[in-house]
């Protein structure tokens, strides 16, 4: 059965997929310019998000409360893997934290200059980010020592402001674009 799938406008409100997966009918011919996108298939279904690109979630709505959740999961994961180097005794806190910034943090934040920020996706960002510093020091809540002690230990910044520094120097890529780039259009 041939089926006819709506077309998708940019910044999407709603795409028609067929039950295969979105990347293949994306390669097929995409769906742009309000253009009729025909494929061989029984049923199509509508959809309100996507995962494309390292599995970043595309939806409908504007929270970013999912996309958040996924990345703090596959950071967890990443962290809970090197769990031999965090205990390794003979590796200088220096070299740990270069390991998280580059592997743990680059995998929470990508991403991370288009999300929209709340208080309280700004509290578990800084409470995921406190808790792995906290276990590549080897200390415990119990304890007692601060957030602000860890940090100046660490010699890292809060997640705030690393990701407010991210959207400023995206802000500044955009800015460079040729006024013609669809990205930089909305600043003209």
């Amino acid at each position: 059965m041939l089926v006819c799938l709506l077309p998708i406008i940019v910044g999407f409100s709603y795409i028609y997929v067929s039950q295969s997966s979105v990347a293949t009918q994306l390669r097929c011919g995409g769906i742009f310019n309000n253009r009729l996108l025909q494929m061989y298939d029984d049923d199509a279904t509508k959809i309100t998000e996507f995962i494309y690109s390292l599995n970043c979630i595309a939806r409908y709505c504007y929270s970013c409360d999912k996309d958040i959740r996924a990345r703090l999961g596959k950071a967890n994961g990443v962290f809970g893997r090197l769990t031999n180097i965090w205990r390794d005794n003979g590796l200088s806190l220096h070299t740990q934290i270069r390991l998280y910034e580059a592997l743990v943090l680059s995998t929470l934040l990508y991403g991370a200059e288009t999300w929209s920020m709340s208080v309280s996706n700004t509290k578990k960002l800084e409470a995921a980010h406190h808790r792995w510093q906290g276990k590549i020091l080897k200390i415990s809540w119990k304890d007692m020592i601060t957030n602000k002690t860890v940090r100046e230990t660490t010699g890292q910044d809060t997640l705030e402001s690393v990701i407010r520094e991210r959207r400023l120097r995206w802000f500044g890529h955009v800015y460079r674009m040729d006024s013609n780039r669809i990205a930089r259009q909305p600043m003209d």
